[in-house]
Formats: structure tokens, sequence, C-alpha cells
């Protein structure tokens, strides 16, 4: 592409991807939870309707599949998502059959999603694979970055102009589904509207299968498992964990301020829109940080401090409840959480077996984070009431999972650690190139683990191989 398309195309992925979150924003989090809880829902199927996504992304196994066996692409991104979002009438249509069966409703409600969200698991990989092809190794970080945050800017207008409507529309009547219905169908729509956009933007060439060679693991028809990628096993071994510790507690942060502290809709998207604000205020920063260090040392970083966000909620009570817009600062961490995966994925992958990593990487992750989801709806369901006096504060039920989250994040650290990507500065280099500067020192040596590629990377700093 020339500039000019390339303008182009980041426009139209903005734009796309804005219409896509705001979706996204409507159809899930608080929105969802309070109207399967409005429909009767228990706690156990809360989990489940937060694991479905994740789960989901075990059909971007198959895919993989229909990608490298050379499926049109372009068409194959823009029609499942095309049929995923549509599917979302059926889900606000539930509260009709909520009339005659509250349990029929929410299971007819999981289905819907479930086939919603295997639709979007299967676009998501092609579009994936599309966004590699398209975006070159040095600009993709960069790009996610202002993806993600105009994304976020939009989700968060719509996201609180949704929830005071839910607010409003059940003043008269808080039983009412109606205002759930509204804001669903009117987040279905910004997701259509950004079918024809994501149809528009150019589709460079896929790699080429090499269909000449005898079938193999790595170009038949069925996706390469990377078994004797080592790195790359020791990025899915931390990605595991970690996403296990933190969806265990992710679906029960609205449902701790709903239940617990009885807050209103409003607010509790407004506390939501201040995680996206501190998320958009610290962009700058993680993407001028991860130019310098890499995206591995950024992501390790951000998940260091990211792991004691669980741990302050069981200090939360309705009477210093005052505290959770400082709490929802931990935003400022999100940028690197939401796209180091996909980063450092692109970035070990092989071209030639990129669509095979990409499905691979997402179909474990996501059934981790699925079951970990549902284990805290049966965790959280155990017990309703805390039962374990602990210093100052109490731990049982959804205290036991905020706990249990944040041990999990802080644990998982040391496995990233042990994952090395091509071209990172460490961040020990970095720290004694900072003092050889304090002290007017000329010159630091950098450890071999440490490549020289960076001596133009960061001019900032005198170092050398």
């Amino acid at each position: 592409m020339d500039a000019k398309q390339w303008r182009q195309c980041v426009r139209l992925s903005v734009t796309e991807g804005a219409l896509a979150t705001a979706m996204g924003t409507l159809m899930s989090g608080v929105v969802l939870t309070g109207f399967a809880l409005s429909l009767g829902a228990s706690r156990a199927a809360v989990g489940v309707l937060a694991a479905l996504p994740s789960l989901a992304n075990v059909a971007q196994l198959l895919g993989a599949r229909w990608l490298n066996a050379g499926v049109d692409r372009k068409r194959f991104c823009v029609g499942t998502l095309a049929a995923s979002r549509a599917l979302w009438i059926a889900v606000a249509a539930v509260p009709l059959i909520a009339a005659f069966h509250a349990t029929l409703a929410v299971a007819t409600l999981i289905a819907l999603v479930a086939a919603s969200s295997v639709l979007s698991s299967l676009g998501g990989v092609a579009w994936l694979s599309w966004i590699r092809d398209l975006v070159p190794t040095e600009k993709r970080l960069g790009f996610l970055a202002l993806r993600n945050q105009f994304d976020t800017a939009l989700a968060l207008t719509l996201s609180v102009a949704g929830a005071a409507f839910i607010d409003w529309y059940q003043a008269g009547d808080a039983a009412s589904t109606g205002g759930f219905v509204w804001v669903l169908l009117v987040a279905m729509a910004c997701g259509l509207i950004g079918i024809p956009i994501l149809n528009r933007m150019h589709h460079p060439a896929a790699a080429p299968v090499k269909r000449h060679a005898p079938p193999s693991r790595s170009t038949g028809a069925s996706p390469s498992l990377p078994r004797d990628e080592s790195n790359f096993r020791k990025l899915v071994v931390f990605y595991v964990c970690w996403n296990l510790a933190s969806n265990l507690a992710a679906p029960f942060f609205a449902v701790f301020m709903l239940q617990r502290l009885s807050l209103p809709f409003w607010k509790i998207t407004a506390l939501q829109a201040l995680f996206g604000i501190a998320a958009l205020a610290a962009n700058a920063f993680w993407t001028r940080l991860g130019s310098r260090l890499g995206t591995r040392p950024v992501v390790f970083i951000a998940t260091a401090c990211d792991a004691f966000y669980p741990l302050c909620w069981l200090f939360i009570t309705p009477e210093n409840a005052w505290l959770l817009p400082l709490l929802f600062l931990f935003g400022a961490f999100n940028t690197p959480l939401a796209v180091g995966a996909p980063t450092l994925v692109m970035r070990l992958a092989p071209d030639e077996k990129a669509s095979s990593y990409l499905a691979t990487f997402n179909a474990v992750i996501g059934v981790v984070m699925g079951a970990a989801a549902m284990l805290g709806g049966v965790l959280a369901g155990l017990a309703t009431s805390p039962t374990i006096n602990v210093g100052v504060t109490a731990i049982g039920g959804l205290e036991l999972i905020f706990l249990l989250s944040f041990a999990g994040r802080l644990g998982s650290l040391w496995l990233l650690a042990k994952v090395q990507e091509p071209g990172e500065l460490r961040i020990r280099g970095v720290l004694r190139a900072a003092v050889s500067r304090a002290l007017k020192q000329p010159q630091v040596v950098l450890r071999p683990s440490e490549p020289a590629i960076f001596q133009d990377a960061t001019p900032s700093f005198d170092t050398a191989a």
C-alpha cells in the first residue's frame, strides 16, 4: 500500500473497531449480567454466560483449518461476523419466553450467546490473520494501540448512555427488561453498521500455501499445533495461568457492585468508563515504552501492577464505596494487557504458520478463560456471605474469588519471565543504562541476551553489546 491507502485503511479499521467495541460493550459486562439476572439467572448461569465467548475460541482451530485449505479469507471473516451480530435480534426477544418459563428463557439466552460467540470466533481468527498480513511488524503495536484508543472512547460514551437509559427505564418498573432490550438492539445496530466498513478494507494476499508439498501437520488441511516451539509454549503457559486467575473474578466485579453495594447501572458503567479513560491516558506512555523495550517487558510491568486489582476489592464495603473511582484507575495498565497477547503471538509466529499459531493460542486460552469464569460462578454460588474473618476484612463467596485471582495473577509473572521476545531489551539493561547516565559513565555493556539492535531504538541511552 502507498501512504494514502494506508491512511484510509487505518481510518476504516479504527471506525469499524469502534463500532464493534461499542457493540461488545453494550452486549456484555454489566448490561448482559443485569439482563441475565432480570431473567432469573443464578450466579452459576452468569459464570457460564461470561465463559461462552472464551470457550467459543476453540472454533478458531476449525477456522484455521478452513483458512489453510484456501477459503476466501475476507469473505469468510465478513460473513461470519455479520451472522454473529445478527443473532442478537433473537437474544432481544428472549424476555418473551421468560413471561412463560424463566428457566427456559435463561437456557435460550445461553444457547444464542453460544452460537453468536462461535461465529464471532470463526471470524476472529480470519481477522487476526488478515491484520497480520496487512500491518507491518514495526507498526503493529502502535496500530493496535491506536485502534484500542478510539474504540475505547466510543465504547465509553455509549456504555454510560446505555446504563443511564436502563436506570431511567426501570425507574417506573424495576422488574422490567425493556431497557435491556432496547440497549441490545442499539448494540446490534452498531455491529451491523460496522460490517460494510470492514468489507471496504484493503485485503492483502495471504501467505501462499504450498499445495505441491505432501500433506503434513504444518501444510496440510489441519492446523499445526506448534508443540516443537518451546518459546511459544512458554508464552501459552503464561497466558493460561494469567487468564485462569484473571477470568476467575472478571464476571463478578459487576455482580459485587449490583448485589453487595446496590449501585445503579449508570454508576457502575461510569466507573467502567473511568477504567477506560485511565487506559486512554496511559496509552501513549505504554506505546513509547513498548517501542523502546519490546512488548514482553511492558506486559510484565503491567501484569505485576494489575495483579493487585482484585486484592483491593477485598476491602470495599458499602461504607467506603466512595473509594471505587480510585480502584478503577487500574485501567492505566489495560493497554498492554489488551494488545500484548496478539502482538506477542504475531511476533513469535512464523509466516507460513501464522493462522495455526493464532488459532492454537486463542483456542487454548479460550478454554481456560471459559473454565475460569464457570469455576468462579460455582465458587461464588457456594457461599453468599463472608464466612472467614482475616484481619480487617472477611473472606467468603465473592471475596474468596478475588483473593484467588490476586494470587494467580501475581504467581504467573515467573512464567512470563521465561518467555523471550526477539529484539526485546531487558529491563535490567535499561536500569543500568539509566544509572550509568546518572553517574556520567560513558558506556554500559549489556549482556549477550540484550541485543544491540536497541542502540538505534533507544538513542537516549549509551549502550553497546
